[in-house]
């Protein structure tokens, strides 16, 4: 690569943080006199999200046995979207996200495959807001081995202000990147990239400078774009 692996990996983080393509080669010229452009960025992203999206799927965590599932809505390309999370709010691990265009019961229960999946193994119990493909989506995925409780109000620690105040945030976050999305097509490529950076690479204030995968104990043992791109092409 004729670009230093700091330079790619920097531009990496400030996509994944919300910044636009068009303002990061402003940026990136005005703290390290680089030229470069937006469409080469997108190719970092792309290339460098498919490698660390594989490689920390391959790692433990250790997640709580209450899960929260609950819908956000997102535009991408202009277009608003619905999608589906399940979050572990002990560890602040996000397990899983996917867009749901028609909100069926068959896009939760895929939902809570891939969060049963990334967490290697199944909860005790389901927090969900009122929706009812919930329980399809539950009952498809785990049976009657889950409890599913349909509102997540009674929950202390998941209603509290500081938990939500933490969630809206993240949400807030996630958007912007999905807002400068370039190809529709890369959307669940782009929504599993952030998800790495989120879990793995971003320290939260409210988990004391830690990430989400320093308390759920994960082996992953990259911190870093940077870590990772230098990794990838040392």
């Amino acid at each position: 690569m004729r670009t230093p692996i700091e330079h790619v990996s920097a531009a990496i983080s400030m996509y994944y943080e919300g910044r636009s393509l068009n303002d990061i080669p402003r940026i990136m010229y005005q703290l390290h006199a680089v030229r470069t452009t937006p469409p080469s960025i997108y190719k970092w992203v792309i290339r460098f999200s498919k490698i660390a999206i594989e490689e920390a799927n391959k790692n433990q965590i250790n997640v709580g046995n209450t899960w929260l599932a609950n819908e956000n809505s997102v535009k991408i390309n202009g277009k608003s979207h619905s999608l589906i999370d399940v979050i572990d709010p002990e560890t602040r691990f996000l397990l899983a996200t996917r867009p749901s265009k028609r909100r069926t019961a068959a896009d939760f229960g895929q939902v809570m495959e891939f969060a049963e999946s990334r967490a290697g193994m199944v909860p005790e119990r389901i927090l969900t807001n009122g929706w009812k493909g919930y329980q399809g989506g539950v009952d498809m995925t785990f049976g009657a081995d889950v409890r599913h409780i349909q509102t997540f109000k009674i929950d202390k620690q998941i209603n509290s202000p500081k938990f939500l105040d933490y969630w809206h945030n993240t949400i807030k976050d996630r958007a912007k990147v999905m807002l400068h999305l370039k190809k529709e097509d890369h959307s669940q490529l782009i929504l599993d990239g952030w998800l790495v950076h989120y879990n793995y690479f971003r320290m939260q204030k409210a988990l004391n400078n830690r990430t989400p995968a320093d308390i759920a104990k994960s082996s992953f043992k990259v911190h870093s774009w940077s870590e990772l791109v230098n990794q990838t092409i040392r």
